[in-house]
């Protein structure tokens, strides 16, 4: 039995990793408020698929098809993704005004990361009540994943919102309406971003196995949903639509880099993976305040499933949120099985798992991908005022442009006002793999038809860049900035080096980039 010392020890030892906690979590949340707010204010693209992105909402809001037919004339544009995350965006964007056109994509990202946060909770918070919900929610709230992508323009925290909404509408209470409305949530998820079907399948599986009577009402809603949608957007792009979000989407895989990005996300968020293996291999029925823990561990098993697609080339770390927040649910559930001894313990590992999120950035790394300074631990890049000075530069150099400009960030292209007339990522990479035909853009480079082409350099030489924005006049550039060493470029084939090598003269280095003009 406790003596009285023993029980007065474990107080204090409890009270001060509760302390630790109070701690850590204030200085999360200041460095994601800080982080959020220059995103929000911040006018230029902060990597390459915000321009992409940002392009296509460009186009839905003006009425244009999102979902161009490629031919072998320009344009060449791809949209990798469904409608709805523009639809929302465009929503936000009507409520909020157009500052600048990131900032709606980039807050509807946010709300429905505060929502997906509210949502973790609500599936979190059974035995111990708001201690396990709280505790989800911060492991998925601090993650340096969510950090990034909780305030970017891409669709995944919208998905997940829906994916999540999807599993909450059965969670407690099960009827007719709720299935409907479940089997809607999940078609929303899959309209936003094909990769979110976890849900939906584990809703599935779950029915069909424990309630047979609400599967049908689900799978109306879900494919009825899902079926009305895509017959539309069939019709409006003249079949387009899936030459877009399958033939055009489809890459080679890249294994070792898939294996090097699941090695960074276990060792940032162990506690997390432990909680879901001890989730998948444990399902039974924990304590008598949980609904049944049935559709928690058909959810986690199938959001196993789209982790191959980390290996994609062009994946990035947000193909993990789902993962993610999975992970923090099997944590949350796990602290209802907590007592007065062990509570300690658990307190202590949630610090120990904080403290290993907390945002410290190394060194950047020359990212293979999309050849971005992106720091190797992907965490936030929080954006700065040499940043905005260089985006600035940049679109002013566009603007005064008399012609078109080819560049490796779209998104620059777009706030110039120019037209878009190649999308480089994607069109390069199926030309890569004998799938695209780029004849006609080189033949239109060799012909110095484009007043500017940009390129990035290579990373990691900061003594040869434009520290301040302000731009290197030609004779400052360093002898090995030309488009002939800047070899294996993700966003244009060697052939197109060459050609720019040949007929085109450096002009400008601002900060990363490489701004050719044609030669006289």
């Amino acid at each position: 039995m406790a003596t009285l010392d023993d029980k007065s020890q474990r107080m204090s030892r409890f009270a001060l990793t509760l302390l630790l906690l109070l701690l850590l979590a204030a200085a999360h949340a200041a460095w994601h408020v800080q982080h959020d707010l220059r995103m929000l204010a911040f006018p230029f693209p902060q990597d390459y698929v915000e321009g992409v992105t940002q392009l296509m909402q460009q186009r839905f809001n003006e009425g244009l098809t999102l979902y161009p037919i490629v031919s072998d004339q320009p344009p060449w544009l791809h949209n990798p993704y469904p409608p709805m995350g523009y639809w929302i965006t465009h929503i936000v964007g009507r409520l909020t005004g157009t500052a600048h056109p990131y900032r709606a994509a980039r807050l509807a990202a946010l709300l429905a990361t505060l929502i997906c946060a509210g949502l973790i909770f609500r599936l979190s918070a059974c035995g111990r009540g708001r201690f396990c919900g709280f505790a989800a929610v911060g492991l998925f709230l601090f993650s340096p994943l969510v950090l990034r992508y909780g305030c970017f323009c891409r669709p995944d925290m919208l998905a997940l919102m829906f994916s999540l909404a999807a599993v909450a509408a059965l969670w407690n209470r099960r009827n007719a309406g709720l299935a409907a409305l479940a089997g809607v949530c999940a078609a929303l998820a899959l309209l936003t971003k094909p990769q979110y079907f976890a849900a939906g399948l584990a809703i599935s599986v779950h029915l069909f196995r424990n309630d047979r009577k609400l599967l049908a009402p689900f799978l109306a809603t879900l494919c009825g949903s899902c079926g009305l949608a895509l017959a539309m957007l069939h019709i409006q792009s003249d079949g387009a639509v899936w030459s877009h979000l399958f033939a055009l989407n489809v890459l080679p895989f890249d294994w070792g880099g898939g294996m090097a990005r699941l090695a960074d996300f276990a060792g940032r968020h162990a506690l997390l993976l432990t909680a879901l293996i001890l989730l998948l291999i444990n399902p039974q029925k924990s304590s008598a305040d949980e609904p049944p823990r049935d559709l928690a561990w058909m959810y986690g098993l199938c959001a196993l499933l789209p982790l191959p697609l980390i290996a994609k080339t062009g994946a990035e770390e947000n193909y993990l949120l789902e993962l993610l927040a999975v992970g923090s649910l099997a944590a949350g559930r796990f602290a209802s099985r907590l007592d007065g001894r062990t509570l300690t313990i658990g307190a202590a590992l949630l610090a120990a798992q904080w403290l290993v999120y907390l945002p410290v950035q190394p060194q950047p790394v020359f990212s293979r991908t999309y050849g971005q300074e992106l720091s190797s631990d992907f965490g936030a890049i929080t954006p700065t005022q040499m940043d905005r000075d260089i985006g600035g530069k940049i679109v002013e150099e566009f603007r005064m442009a008399e012609g078109d400009v080819l560049a490796c960030d779209v998104g620059y292209v777009m706030l110039s006002g120019k037209p878009v007339i190649y999308q480089p990522f994607q069109f390069t990479q199926l030309a890569r793999s004998g799938r695209f035909d780029a004849e006609l853009l080189i033949e239109r480079i060799e012909s110095g038809s484009f007043a500017l082409i940009m390129l990035r350099g290579p990373a990691g030489t900061p003594e040869e860049s434009d520290k301040d924005g302000a731009g290197l006049a030609p004779g400052d550039l360093p002898e090995a900035s030309t488009a002939e060493e800047i070899q294996q470029s993700p966003f244009f084939t060697n052939a197109m080096l060459r050609v720019i090598n040949r007929h085109y003269a450096l002009k400008r280095q601002i900060g990363p980039y490489f701004l050719y003009e044609p030669k006289i």
